[in-house]
């Protein structure tokens, strides 16, 4: 009998790192489990906008199944309405105590700035003083500093267990078509990051100054005529930066040597990044642009604004490989960086494959202790 396995995720997003997620926790757990999985999805996204509330129904539809496992978007944002756990799993603890069926947390993570509030951090720390406790319940954060933060910031008492970011290791479709890329040329994705960004820059002067290091990065890589540059945005948030970027850039080359990506919805995991599958090099803001892009074997430089983005850097052993988005003379470093990795991406690739080896089996590891709790 397979295992009827209920995902909360947010299967209806428009930011595709979510279904990053789902791709890659989905994926290992197949592989892991001795036992078939038959996997049943809600739409965490629908609980999120209200369409439908976290109650005895949410408890009954988990008792329905041999298990829930939560994974696939930000757990741990601090919103003021979420009033009952503190977290995006609002549902009242008084509730969690009627779940007969193990839970599995599975490489959840924050999204919390220096010095942004966090609402409701007591209920926070009430529901994984519970999860922590529960025999059949496994606490499972990502590596990007979310353990970290939570016995720093949020005070909450259990070592949880740590989790490869699932990204690393998302499906993508073989054979997909991306007219967006340019036949017989080498192909350089730039994925940016504008999320929040009045909280990761200290000035919009400051925001300016990296966008200029970017363009002055990619422009002296244009001189070479065998390289064609496409954006790809991850969510709207991206395209405010995209914008900008393409302002400070000579008009000729955003005429004839740049192109852009759409969004694309969670369903359109695979051939969304069966893109970066295809392309020479990945210049990366976004962490779901750089993790899969390890995880794919596409030699990637992330440029990095973000702490989350170096914890897991650190944690992977792959800080070598990334650029502080800050650093004076940021444009000329990544240029330099990327003309060698275009030149001989043998040696980045390796530095991946080794570290996604590894990672994968520490996947493999939490995934074989998650399935004792079906036993």
């Amino acid at each position: 009998m397979p295992l009827k396995l209920l995902h909360l995720a947010n299967f209806n997003s428009t930011n595709i790192g979510n279904g990053a997620l789902i791709s890659g926790t989905e994926r290992c757990m197949r592989e892991d489990f001795s036992r078939e999985i038959e996997w049943h999805h809600a739409a965490w996204d629908d609980y999120t906008f209200g369409l439908k509330p976290f109650d005895s129904a949410f408890v009954d539809l988990i008792n329905s199944h041999d298990g829930l496992i939560i994974n696939g978007a930000v757990t741990l944002n601090g919103r003021d309405y979420l009033r009952e756990t503190g977290t995006r799993v609002d549902l009242p603890l008084a509730l969690w105590r009627k779940i007969k069926k193990p839970v599995i947390f599975h490489g959840i993570s924050y999204r919390h700035w220096p010095g942004q509030p966090y609402h409701h951090l007591d209920k926070l720390q009430a529901l994984f003083d519970y999860v922590c406790t529960h025999p059949k319940m496994l606490l499972g954060v990502r590596n990007d500093g979310t353990n970290r933060w939570l016995s720093s910031f949020a005070g909450v008492k259990h070592e949880p267990l740590l989790v490869p970011d699932p990204a690393l290791f998302v499906e993508t479709s073989e054979n997909s078509i991306h007219p967006e890329l340019a036949p017989g040329l080498s192909n350089v994705l730039i994925a940016f990051n504008d999320e929040d960004a009045l909280r990761r820059y200290a000035s919009p002067e400051q925001r300016r100054q990296v966008l200029q290091e970017l363009a002055e990065a990619v422009q002296i890589l244009a001189k070479n005529p065998r390289l064609h540059f496409v954006l790809v945005p991850h969510y709207f948030d991206d395209f405010s930066m995209m914008r900008d970027f393409i302002e400070i850039c000579a008009p000729r080359f955003a005429h004839q040597r740049l192109t852009s990506t759409g969004l694309l919805k969670v369903d359109g995991t695979k051939h969304f990044y069966g893109l970066y599958k295809q392309a020479a090099l990945a210049i990366s803001m976004r962490v779901h642009s750089m993790s899969p892009s390890i995880g794919i074997g596409v030699p990637v430089i992330p440029v990095v604004t973000q702490d989350r983005m170096w914890d897991f850097l650190d944690d992977a052993g792959l800080r070598s490989i990334a650029l502080d988005a800050f650093m004076p003379g940021l444009g000329k470093e990544l240029a330099e960086r990327a003309q060698a990795a275009l030149a001989d991406p043998s040696v980045l690739r390796a530095t991946e494959a080794a570290a996604t080896q590894a990672m994968r089996e520490r996947m493999r590891a939490f995934n074989k202790r998650g399935e004792t709790l079906f036993a």
